[in-house]
């Protein structure tokens, strides 16, 4: 009835795993929970080969990095059952009945989103407040706001499928690196006009990056959104693409790239700060946009 499909990329991924086949088992329910390993460090690998003796559970190497995209993909490619149960690896469920949840609901066409959650609780490293503060204010939307615009609050961190649905779909594989696969598939379920139910039945980021490797991940981020305005697809549910195309009319996105390039320094400074602002990173990210449309176009 269920495939649940872990991508896995250093993380020890045991704890989560153990619990999903708990509650999978519980439920009474026919599933396998499949993982993926794309290319993790050794000690990780190690670690999550235990899972290989748990019953139910598929656990594969691969021998180079797929990427987000790919690797998904390929999950749902050599899944058995007709629903797919995607889930981040550095999660942990905030509900003791969070695959119950989602056996409640499950039909033949619509795609269920059940949410993204955080600690309350700051971090004592605070290398990781960047990423904390940015998940707990940015990503951490209340059910009946995400129910407000579907398709426009959709992420890929915890959400079910038909599995038919997905192959159809798929993840675009041109994106690189990390970001907006997420935006991508909600704009081609919103073109579809394919059902997007939103439940509160979150899972906890668990794996917070420090805050040079966040701001690495925001860069490759940006860099496909501009791939993505680049294309043509319908972005006003992006905030940052909203405010960059106020900049193009009033056509001051040039001086916007120069000013954001003089002081990425000074401003990258102050996000590896221990109080970095959300505002001054939207701006950083505003300036990295409008300079990489700019580059992108001229090629």
């Amino acid at each position: 009835m269920l495939s649940v499909l872990i991508p896995v990329f250093n993380f020890d991924v045991r704890p989560f795993v153990r619990e999903l086949h708990r509650q999978a088992t519980e439920c009474g329910m026919a599933f396998e929970i499949r993982c993926y390993d794309d290319a993790s460090q050794r000690k990780y690998c190690n670690m999550n080969r235990e899972l290989e003796q748990m019953e139910n559970v598929v656990y594969k190497e691969l021998p180079v990095n797929l990427g987000r995209s790919a690797i998904r993909n390929l999950l749902a490619e050599e899944a058995v059952f007709d629903h797919l149960l995607f889930a981040d690896c550095d999660s942990w469920p905030e509900r003791g009945d969070f695959i119950s949840k989602y056996k409640e609901v499950l039909g033949p066409d619509a795609v269920l989103y059940g949410g993204r959650s955080y600690s309350p609780d700051p971090p004592v490293d605070q290398t990781l407040f960047l990423r904390w503060h940015y998940g707990l204010q940015r990503e951490v939307i209340p059910v009946e706001t995400r129910k407000r615009q579907p398709w426009h609050s959709f992420q890929t961190n915890n959400f079910v499928i038909p599995r038919e649905l997905f192959l159809k779909i798929r993840l675009n594989e041109a994106l690189k690196g990390y970001g907006h696969e997420d935006t991508l598939l909600g704009i081609q379920l919103m073109q579809q006009e394919v059902p997007l139910l939103h439940l509160d039945n979150p899972l906890r980021h668990l794996g917070l990056e420090n805050s040079r490797e966040f701001l690495d991940k925001t860069r490759q981020g940006v860099l496909n959104l501009a791939r993505l305005i680049l294309a043509g697809y319908p972005l006003d549910s992006v905030k940052l693409v909203r405010v960059y195309n106020r900049l193009k009319f009033t056509g001051v996105t040039r001086i916007f790239s120069w000013y954001s390039g003089l002081r990425e320094k000074q401003w990258l400074s102050k996000l590896e700060s221990t109080r970095p602002s959300l505002r001054l990173f939207d701006f950083y990210k505003l300036g990295l946009l409008c300079r990489a449309v700019r580059s992108m176009s001229k090629k």
